[in-house]
């Protein structure tokens, strides 16, 4: 049980990773702003629904008989339900944890993409801070064709 409890974590945590380079480069492609620290928000809701849901298995495991007694242990049946449940829950949460990243449609073609639209925006940005010069309307009108290209393209 406890190879296909970590078998299972080891899929979102591997395919977060990649992801959340992915999605901040996506967000600094949408607002032009690189905010590191963005997806460290969702914790502020996230964290006490996690705590919440954390104190499930103690109660759970209190009602099946584990205190501060470990002789219970020795029971074949109440032994079980004390490693069986917890497991199950794990094995449940990482598996819905896994769900969303089947949906996931943000492939290499779009990254690229985003990452030729943001080496251009850099370009642009360091030549206007070369000549301190404001920006030109025909590099505004080619700025907005590459994004109105690019928008196609993620759609």
């Amino acid at each position: 049980m406890l190879f296909l409890m970590e078998m299972c974590k080891t899929v979102p945590v591997t395919v977060g990773h990649d992801m959340d380079v992915r999605i901040s480069d996506y967000q600094m492609y949408l607002s032009g702003e690189r905010l590191e620290s963005f997806s460290g928000i969702f914790g502020w809701f996230t964290g006490p629904v996690t705590t919440f849901i954390g104190l499930i298995i103690p109660i759970l495991l209190l009602k099946n008989g584990f205190n501060s007694n470990f002789d219970v242990l020795f029971i074949d049946q109440v032994r079980v339900k004390i490693i069986a449940i917890p497991l199950m829950f794990d094995i449940a949460g990482y598996i819905l944890m896994s769900i969303p990243y089947f949906f996931w449609d943000y492939d290499d073609d779009k990254q690229n993409k985003v990452m030729e639209v943001l080496r251009r925006r850099e370009e642009v940005t360091r030549k206007q801070m070369e000549s301190g010069d404001e920006s030109t309307p025909e590099e505004n009108a080619n700025a907005v064709t590459e994004e109105k290209e690019t928008a196609e393209v993620m759609s």
